[in-house]
């Protein structure tokens, strides 16, 4: 009897060690995680140069005024440091050069094709170097043959809004008085004409459909300069012949080059 008690007991007796080993085994969750590393923590002089257009709507002219829009795109905590802007160009030239540019500001580059560029590709490039942190961005056109010859069409066109705007919206201080300079874009163009205006402030560009009534719309939009990278308010005369009030139009989500 006393064989067959200590028998029953050995069941007992194996299940607590092998509950003791596991206990005494188990992992923890330090155990389990790998060890800590420190991640590398991002350049704070580093950026990358957005310039618009990356393409143009068609060719360009000689003399025509090609306006490249160049801002910052970087960290939130990156350096507030500005970042020097160079500018070469292959047949074209550059009138002012450009300095530096700071986070959160819109520069302009003012490129121009040159007349001997005439039935050839025109190269730019843009530079920006910060430290040792630097970006470039390179875009094309095609110089074709012509001259601007829609300028007393587009100022004709433009003086209906900016008697318009004058009286409409004052507080954009855009009236008659205002003092702009202009260039022809998309010459190819035919059935719509494009013209680019630009005041100190502003910059609008206009738009005509050369069609018959009532399908000849005439339509602007505007973008602060310095401060929009793209139109923030966009008129439009439905009808020239009609003489059509203005009235607001969605907005271009792009400018025009």
């Amino acid at each position: 009897m006393l064989h067959v008690k200590t028998a029953a007991r050995l069941p007992a007796f194996i299940l607590a060690i092998q509950l003791l080993f596991l206990t005494g085994c188990a992992v923890t969750p330090s155990d389990s995680q790998p060890p800590e590393t420190t991640k590398p923590s991002l350049d704070p002089t580093a950026f990358t140069l957005d310039v618009q257009p990356v393409q143009f709507n068609g060719h360009t002219i000689a003399g025509q005024i090609c306006l490249f829009l160049v801002t910052l795109r970087q960290e939130a905590n990156a350096s507030t440091e500005p970042v020097t802007l160079t500018v070469a160009a292959v047949g074209a030239e550059v009138p002012v050069k450009p300095a530096a540019l700071k986070p959160g500001d819109v520069a302009e580059i003012v490129v121009l094709p040159l007349a001997l560029s005439v039935g050839k590709t025109i190269q730019i490039t843009l530079s920006g170097k910060r430290a040792d942190s630097e970006d470039s961005k390179t875009i094309t056109a095609d110089v074709v043959e012509g001259s601007d010859d829609r300028r007393a069409d587009a100022v004709a066109l433009q003086g209906a809004f900016l008697t318009w705007l004058a009286s409409e919206h004052p507080e954009l201080n855009i009236g008659p008085a205002t003092r702009w300079n202009g260039t022809m874009i998309s010459p190819q163009w035919l059935v719509v004409s494009h013209y680019l205006f630009f005041s100190d402030e502003w910059e609008m560009h206009l738009e005509w459909h050369n069609m018959i009534p009532p399908h000849d719309w005439v339509r602007i939009d505007l973008r602060r300069r310095g401060k929009e990278t793209v139109p923030s308010l966009a008129y439009e005369i439905s009808s020239w012949t009609a003489r059509s009030t203005p009235k607001p139009i969605e907005v271009p989500n792009s400018i025009w080059r």
